[in-house]
């Protein structure tokens, strides 16, 4: 217990705490911003990869002797893998790599947090310019990125359980369907899909589909 209470160790504890706060407050920075547009990785898993790396590079380099630089390593590949949980691919669509980046900048500025001295500016800005890539980058690329008109895909069913079958296709491939409409209902099934993406795939799946027939755009 004297070791714990005794001037020394307390100026370290202090230090520790200041750092894992300081650690705490910039990961929720990020946090918050992946938390407000409803992103998995949120607000709570950013302060804590950011808590959890800042210990692990300050304990790591109290070892006498210690190469912190292997755990520095070793966090950077937790970290990898955490932020690979993050990414999920929808059939030609790739989600979660932003978040994923954002949880690996997070430990890179939480591992200058626990390096203490002049990385507490380094990580202070750090966050500010990420916070900034998340926020209005992203504004600025819905602004101008380029909006593809969707089209309508017409074909001929057997059946309307074919319809299900076409869609979970199209969808697998990354084609988003906008919407569907039955022209006609009979003996055979007419209908007509408006969707945005290749028109070449649309085509070629539309063809594959047992009991297709008259696949054409409008």
């Amino acid at each position: 217990m004297e070791e714990i209470f005794n001037p020394a160790s307390v100026g370290v504890t202090f230090t520790v705490l200041l750092k894992m706060g300081i650690g705490v407050v910039l990961g929720g920075a990020i946090g918050f911003e992946r938390e407000i547009h409803g992103r998995p990785a949120g607000l709570r898993t950013h302060m804590l990869v950011a808590l959890g790396v800042v210990l692990f590079t300050v304990v790591s380099a109290s070892y006498a002797g210690s190469d912190p630089t292997r755990i520095s390593a070793q966090v950077v590949t937790g970290i990898g893998f955490l932020g690979a949980g993050t990414i999920l691919r929808m059939g030609a669509e790739i989600k979660g790599l932003t978040s994923a980046a954002s949880i690996w900048a997070t430990a890179a500025i939480s591992m200058a947090v626990g390096r203490g001295g002049p990385y507490f500016l380094v990580a202070t800005i750090s966050t500010a310019l990420a916070v900034i890539t998340l926020f209005y980058v992203d504004k600025f690329e819905k602004k101008f990125r380029p909006i593809t008109a969707p089209a309508e895909l017409k074909l001929t069913l057997e059946k309307r359980s074919d319809l299900h079958d076409l869609i979970e296709k199209l969808n697998y491939e990354g084609i988003e369907i906008k919407g569907v409409r039955i022209v006609q209902s009979g003996a055979q099934v007419e209908v007509a899909l408006q969707v945005s993406g290749s028109s070449s795939a649309a085509m070629a799946i539309a063809c594959a589909l047992p009991g297709s027939q008259n696949v054409y755009w409008v």
